[in-house]
Order: structure tokens, then C-alpha cells, then sequence
């Protein structure tokens, strides 16, 4: 993220330390499997991250979340592909 966000020092501290947080949060609300919490532990986040990245680095990070979002349901829809008929 740091370098395909171009983050300057600063910011790279402030956003290891967002998704750090977000990070703990998210493992207990999945533990719980606490859909509602997860939802507001993502929003949390990026309302933090608007806070550090300028709008060039905003766009790019809303662009990885898109990219990231579409790889796990890929390669959910192939699991689910793959152990169908086996």
C-alpha cells in the first residue's frame, strides 16, 4: 500500500496504525461472525483513511478496495465452482 500509494512517512505510519486497529477489531467481530460490526469496523477505517490521504491517494485506495472486493468473490465463485461436482 505504501508504495502504490505513494505515502509519505507520516501517512505511512497513520495507516499501518488505521489498519492495525481495524485489523484486531475485525478479528473479533469475525470470531463473533458479527456481519453489522465488520460493516462499521470498514467504515471507521475509511473515514480514518480520508483523514490521511490526500484525493489523488483517496481515489487509488478506493480503486485497491474495488480490485480487492472483486478477487475475493473470484475466488469464492471458484471454490464454490471447484467443490460443486467433486
Amino acid at each position: 500500500m505504501e508504495k502504490e500509494l505513494n505515502l509519505t512517512a507520516d501517512q505511512k505510519k497513520s495507516v499501518y496504525d488505521i489498519n492495525l486497529d481495524a485489523a484486531q477489531k475485525m478479528t473479533d467481530a469475525m470470531q463473533n461472525k458479527d456481519r453489522g460490526a465488520m460493516k462499521n469496523i470498514k467504515e471507521e477505517r475509511d473515514a480514518a483513511m480520508e483523514k490521511v490521504l490526500d484525493a489523488g491517494q483517496l481515489q487509488k485506495y478506493r480503486q485497491m478496495e474495488i480490485a480487492m472486493m472483486q478477487k475475493r468473490m473470484a475466488n469464492r465463485q471458484n471454490r464454490m465452482n471447484n467443490s460443486g461436482g467433486e
